[in-house]
């Protein structure tokens, strides 16, 4: 259990995270058990389930949700005061549309378990609110791993109580141990995937601001650069014309690529120039414009950097940001499940108006390389 509880101290930001925090409490401690007697000064007696619980695997796996068991879990949050009274109340309540109710003791953790029949949620929470400081109220789930075969019959697995079927989740998998024996296997969700390419996702850092404009003559870009400062980053690609033929220019020394019967001239000097010589030809052509993307450290002066781009007939200049968010590990894009590198620190450009720790609204962009699917880029909605 020791590496499953490093992993959800490093990961306690996280939506569906909050109880395996819980988890991570009672181990250390936090989790209180007081024995209390009852009137007559008799220590009253709790019936419970008890069993040991192993890893399976070495980290997450990922399955859909199949359905819910009808199981109710409520587990009691850090430095909850449990007595065995509050304890034999709620094991001995009456609640409609509730079957059972259970109390199971692991080597890791304790849950109450509610097995019901129907609509119960809201009775359950008033009997745990009168006898529980703190809980945290969950539901069982089978979930089944797809398109692989496991041989597992039946994997339970603790979560949100808003997931349904066909949900994909990622679980830190177990599994229980009775009477020195394997028994059946659970879990408990670390996170539901998202459906993407547009998502929200939280603001971590703002590092600096994010210039891009077009280009629509040659640049001298060195020039550019000496001006702006060595403490910038600029990415330029050069404007473009197209000719629906194949020609040779060569006595005018253009730069010019010839593929499946179209040339493409780089307008690396004055595309008046270029043009000219086109119309002299009577050549028809079109212009594919050029970018130009500055990103500058928060105390270099926007102002003056547009003021260059200006002079440089640079035109659509738009200001935003850049910074990183943080995102789920894992996210399905076109029915695919796909890891996301460098998930909790990810680059994103950003709208002028976004702060860290502000909730935005993402695009995520992703490339294709065979079977392989890369998120590479994000964007601001």
């Amino acid at each position: 259990m020791k590496r499953v509880l490093r992993e959800k101290k490093e990961k306690k930001s996280q939506k569906f995270m909050i109880y395996l925090v819980a988890i991570v409490m009672i181990l250390s401690g936090a989790f209180i058990f007081e024995r209390t007697s009852n009137p007559r000064g008799e220590p009253k007696k709790i019936q419970f389930e008890e069993y040991k619980v192993v890893d399976v695997g070495n980290g997450t796996i990922l399955m859909t949700i199949e359905r819910d068991t009808g199981s109710i879990i409520a587990m009691p949050l850090p430095n909850s005061v449990i007595t065995t009274e509050s304890l034999s109340d709620v094991l001995n309540s009456k609640i409609e549309n509730v079957s059972e109710i259970t109390y199971e003791v692991t080597d890791s953790f304790h849950l109450l378990r509610f097995k019901t029949t129907g609509e119960a949620i809201n009775e359950i929470r008033n009997i745990l609110d009168r006898t529980l400081i703190d809980y945290l109220l969950l539901k069982e789930y089978i979930g089944i791993i797809p398109n692989i075969s496991t041989g597992f019959t039946s994997i339970y697995v603790i979560g949100n109580l808003e997931l349904k079927k066909n949900d994909y989740v990622s679980v830190i998998l177990m599994q229980k141990i009775v009477n020195e024996m394997p028994s059946d296997y659970m879990g408990f969700v670390e996170s539901k995937i998202l459906t993407g390419p547009i998502i929200n996702a939280t603001v971590k850092t703002i590092k600096g601001f994010y210039l891009n404009g077009v280009v629509s003559d040659n640049l001298d870009i060195d020039a550019i650069k000496n001006k702006i400062g060595n403490n910038t980053e600029v990415i330029h690609s050069q404007p473009k014309i197209s000719v629906e033929e194949s020609i040779n220019l060569s006595e005018f020394n253009f730069s010019t690529r010839t593929e499946n019967n179209k040339t493409e001239i780089i307008v690396d000097r004055s595309i008046k120039d270029i043009e000219r010589v086109l119309a002299d030809k009577n050549i028809s052509s079109e212009l594919e414009q050029g970018r130009i993307s500055i990103i500058m450290p928060l105390n270099v002066s926007v102002d003056y950097v547009i003021e260059i781009l200006d002079q440089n007939n640079i035109t659509n200049i738009t200001t935003n940001i850049v910074g990183t968010i943080g995102l789920p590990k894992y996210l399905i894009i076109n029915d695919k499940v796909i890891r996301i590198q460098r998930n909790e620190e990810f680059p994103v450009v950003l709208k002028p108006t976004a702060k860290a720790n502000e909730k935005v609204t993402v695009e995520v962009s992703t490339l294709q390389i065979g079977d392989q699917v890369i998120v590479y880029s994000a964007a601001q909605k």
